[in-house]
C-alpha cells in the first residue's frame, strides 16, 4: 500500500552544495504546496498535523529559533523515519 501523506513545505529552500531539501526527499518543487507560517501555528494542536524540522544540523544547531512541537529529523535519511508518521496526517517539513 502507498503512503498519502500530504507534505507542505515552510520557508524556503536551501541549497547546499547543490542539494537541496526537495532533493533531500525526492520530491520537485512542482509538487510541494507551500503554507504560511500563521496558518502553522493556526494546527499546531490539531493531532493530524505534524511539524518536521529537517534542516542540515548545522543549520539546525546554530540557529536561535526553533519551532515548538517539532520533531527532528535527518532530511537525507527520509526512507528510514518516514514509516514513523501516520499515513493519513499533514506533515509539514521545514528546511529553511
Amino acid at each position: 500500500m502507498k503512503r498519502s501523506i500530504r507534505i507542505l513545505l515552510l520557508g524556503v529552500l536551501l541549497f547546499a552544495g547543490g542539494v537541496g531539501c526537495a532533493d533531500l526527499i525526492k520530491i520537485t518543487m512542482k509538487d510541494v504546496p507551500r503554507i504560511q507560517p500563521a496558518e502553522v501555528v493556526s494546527h499546531m494542536q490539531d493531532p493530524d498535523f505534524t511539524v518536521i524540522d529537517i534542516r542540515l544540523a548545522h543549520s539546525w544547531e546554530q540557529s536561535p529559533s526553533k519551532i515548538k512541537g517539532a520533531s527532528r529529523e535527518v532530511g537525507d535519511e527520509f526512507p528510514t523515519w518516514n514509516s514513523k508518521y501516520a499515513k493519513n496526517r499533514t506533515i509539514v517539513l521545514y528546511c529553511a
